[in-house]
């Protein structure tokens, strides 16, 4: 899952990499504009509806901002194991349920 795909410097990077094939935005979500304002009740009920919490195991990229320590709080309550692969200005999580 990519937080909003559609303004993720990941897609630019993602498909200009030489190793990239079509097939993989298959794998990809977009969680849309609301990850970015949602506080933790609703993110909470939102990656429920969408099916996020039903996932045993998937990345997550997103900016280092708000929204990623209210998706921590909310994942970690859920029952995941985070890993974070890569920190900068954004962050590749791993996570996988327990």
């Amino acid at each position: 899952m990519v937080h909003q795909w559609d303004d993720a410097l990941f897609n630019f990077y993602l498909i200009h990499d030489k190793r990239y094939d079509k097939s993989y935005t298959d794998s990809i979500e977009d969680a849309g504009k609301w990850i970015r304002s949602a506080g933790y009740d609703a993110m909470k009920q939102n990656l429920s509806e969408i099916g996020y919490f039903s996932i045993d195991e998937y990345y997550y990229v997103t900016p280092r901002d708000k929204s990623y320590e209210t998706f921590l709080a909310v994942v970690t309550d859920e029952g995941y194991d985070m890993e974070e692969v890569y920190v900068g200005k954004s962050v590749l999580l791993h996570l996988l349920k327990k």
